[in-house]
């Protein structure tokens, strides 16, 4: 019986590390680190509120922020509000759209009107971090990153 609760014990044990990721803790890696925030504008206008804006690093790392409704958005890291220092593709994307009924999509479509709404303020060539012409350098301490939409 004694060996069993050995067994347990160890068990337990490397399904806690496994779970937890062998102790990394879900921070960001070693590094210099700073905080990123900014304004998205469309035509000198503020983007509608709930536009996410996403960091994609060249190491994997992802961070994102929404907008409120000045336009204003602070990006986010699985640690919080810091970022890892260096380079960033960037993308915008615009709200996910209001839910509306089975009956109210079908009767748009029979229309021949979109059954999602059309956020004109965010051009499609911003919306993929890939394909997006926007980057940043963030380095460390207070970075402010206004980004001004365009055609």
């Amino acid at each position: 019986m004694n060996n069993l609760k050995k067994v347990a014990a160890w068990s337990i044990c490397l399904a806690s590390l496994w779970i937890s990721g062998c102790g990394g803790g879900g921070g960001l890696p070693s590094g210099a680190k700073g905080t990123v925030s900014g304004k998205v504008t469309y035509s000198g206008q503020p983007v509608p509120q709930g536009c996410v804006v996403t960091f994609l690093g060249a190491n994997g790392l992802t961070g994102s922020g929404v907008t409120d409704g000045s336009g204003n958005y602070r990006i986010s890291m699985r640690d919080g509000r810091n970022v890892l220092a260096g380079g960033y593709k960037v993308s915008v994307s615009p709200p996910p759209p209001p839910p509306i009924s089975d009956e109210e999509a079908m009767k748009l479509s029979m229309e021949g009107k979109p059954t999602v709404p059309v956020v004109k303020e965010v051009p499609e060539k911003y919306r993929n971090p890939e394909s997006s012409p926007l980057s940043f350098e963030v380095m460390e301490g207070d970075n402010t990153f206004d980004i001004a939409l365009t055609d």
